[in-house]
């Protein structure tokens, strides 16, 4: 499961409150069917990256130029990476890793596929 996608995957388990996904990664070579399940502490510290984005550069940059303070966006203009992004990392390469795969789709070289299937 790439970990790059672990964000969105716990982001739409909060908002649908939803205990796992299963998630469809489709290459040339073949595919795969992953189920990541949710992870209520990753949750929190993403909630909290996010929270702070929109509170400290978000709403501040829009009021800024809602009245008229044409800098406000470059003064409240976030960096370029988070302080816990390391963490956030770490954290998404760990869930990637733990996550079982269903099934994997094997493309030939005729384009027929064949699915293996993974016990849970």
């Amino acid at each position: 499961m790439p970990f790059y996608y672990m964000p969105q995957m716990q982001g739409q388990m909060e908002i649908m409150d939803r205990d796992w996904v299963d998630v469809y990664c489709w290459t040339p070579n073949g595919s795969t069917i992953f189920r990541v399940y949710r992870e209520r502490c990753y949750w929190e510290l993403m909630h909290g990256v996010l929270w702070e984005f929109w509170w400290e550069n978000v709403v501040p940059a829009r009021e800024a130029l809602l009245m008229g303070n044409e800098e406000g966006d470059i003064a409240y203009k976030p960096t370029s990476t988070h302080k816990k992004t390391g963490l956030v990392i770490s954290r998404s390469l760990k869930l990637a890793g733990e996550a079982k795969m269903l099934c994997r789709d094997i493309a030939d070289y005729d384009h027929n596929y064949t699915c293996t299937r993974i016990q849970l």
